[in-house]
């Protein structure tokens, strides 16, 4: 005889509380198929209802057992001999502002002929 799971069927908010995700991050592996359901609504519009053991199943999925996926870390991609491979720099956004005030205006600009009149 095979045993029937009695435990109340989960709805779309209470599987992703459980999952410790939104709403709709849970719509969108339902979509993927990421994720088995049971369409307890109508056909035109559905309504999704989860078993704990369907939970459990996609959480099994989805664990990874090495931190973050599997493979080196991104701190240790980019560090090649030793060194940091980063293509990073930091702007100074006020010495570029003071940079293209004193060049003055570009040639062929409405105004690059012209003085200034006051108002």
């Amino acid at each position: 005889m095979s045993r029937v799971d009695l435990s109340p069927l989960l709805t779309v908010d209470e599987a992703a509380t459980r999952l410790s995700m939104s709403a709709k991050q849970l719509r969108g592996h339902i979509r993927a198929g990421n994720i088995s359901f049971i369409d307890v609504g109508l056909q035109s519009r559905p309504s999704y209802r989860f078993r704990a053991s369907d939970i459990i199943a996609f959480e099994t999925s989805r664990a990874s057992s090495c931190g973050i996926k599997c493979g080196e870390s991104t701190a240790a991609k980019a560090m090649t001999n030793g060194r940091m491979t980063s293509s990073y720099s930091v702007i100074d956004f006020a010495a570029q502002r003071v940079a293209r005030k004193s060049a003055g205006p570009k040639s062929g600009s409405r105004n690059s002929g012209k003085k200034s009149e006051p108002r």
